[in-house]
């Protein structure tokens, strides 16, 4: 009797069984498995995922253009927005953050910054950030953001990276920008940034191609100063080409080039990132995870269709999502199993 009902309730659930043991690249393995909660107005199509500083997770989908907080379990806890050109809605919603009074603020894509009750049940106001093309954004202090964006390409010789924001949501002062990396990279065509990470009362930031990240102080006593940590293994992509070299030499280099997806710090220090590539006819698309030290020496590769949502600054556990599975609320959880 007990063998036919354990057959039966696996007849029932057999995709949240399977799907609770993946097979991952080595060097890691498989420590736990997170299922996030759906209803039936609330599905999860494109997951974002980020730890709450208050427990559980901050969620947002760019698809349903919706925000979310879940317990550490997955049970839905709230959702709030959606999409729409109105106050609180969005146009692409690029992030959640949780600032350090306990409030819920969301960036969207032409600049709009939502600040919401740390419940989410109610937004607080909705203005203009006065930031064009963002990225995405961290939370710092009581009420700080650093929001990171690419800048306004205005002539074709001009080859601006990306620059760094800082602002404070009560102010309503305009962000200020307070980094900006001058290196020669490629325009803006459909090559994005990750979001900025904030570790230890600085700020990181990665641009294409993916041979360096840039490290800004957010409380330096005369300035902000910067250190760049040269990744060595990804050093190889090959320089980056502007407008001025023709679209030929332009699609070129972004077929051959390496680019930087999410990331985030280990205990340690070391840094765990997806790295990415185009590919075309003859060179399929790459995909793959990397750790670095803080030294930018290369400790592994992992290729595989995964990809990383978040690294918990205090376990280094990766949560990783599948694309091609059948399931995009199913998150596996992994840690690094060493050296291969």
């Amino acid at each position: 009797m007990r063998f036919t009902l354990l057959l039966g309730l696996i007849a029932l659930f057999p995709a949240s069984l399977d799907a609770q043991v993946v097979q991952l690249p080595e060097p890691l393995r498989q420590v736990g498995f997170l299922h996030l909660e759906e209803t039936a107005d609330v599905l999860v199509a494109q997951p974002n995922l980020a730890l709450d500083p208050r427990g559980g997770w901050l969620y947002w989908d760019t698809q349903s253009q919706d925000a979310r907080l879940y317990s550490d379990e997955g049970d839905l806890l709230a959702s709030f927005g959606g999409p729409g050109d109105g106050p609180g809605e969005f146009e692409r919603l690029l992030g959640l953050v949780r600032i350090g009074d306990g409030r819920l603020v969301t960036l969207e894509s032409r600049g709009r910054l939502a600040v919401w009750s740390e419940s989410g049940d109610s937004l607080l106001f909705d203005r203009p950030s006065g930031v064009t093309h963002p990225v995405g954004m961290a939370a710092y202090g009581d009420s700080q953001l650093v929001i990171y964006a690419r800048a306004t390409v205005t002539d074709p010789s001009d080859h601006t990276v990306p620059v760094l924001f800082e602002m404070d949501v009560d102010d309503s002062i305009r962000a200020e920008p307070i980094f900006e990396a001058r290196l020669s990279v490629i325009p803006p065509i459909a090559i994005e940034n990750p979001p900025p990470v904030v570790h230890a009362d600085s700020v990181t930031i990665a641009q294409p191609p993916f041979d360096s990240l840039w490290t800004v102080s957010l409380n330096a006593p005369f300035g902000h100063r910067s250190a760049h940590i040269e990744a060595e293994a990804l050093a190889a992509s090959p320089e980056p080409v502007g407008l001025e070299a023709g679209r030929p030499a332009v699609f070129e280099w972004m077929y051959s080039a390496r680019f930087p997806g999410r990331f985030g710090h280990t205990p340690e220090g070391a840094w765990i990132l997806q790295v990415w590539g185009v590919g075309r006819d003859d060179a399929p698309p790459h995909n793959s995870l990397v750790r670095i030290d803080t030294d930018g020496r290369q400790l592994w590769e992992a290729e595989g269709r995964w990809n990383l949502l978040t690294v918990s600054p205090n376990t280094g556990e990766l949560y990783l999502w599948d694309p091609e599975g059948l399931d995009p609320a199913a998150i596996v959880i992994a840690e690094d199993d060493g050296e291969p």
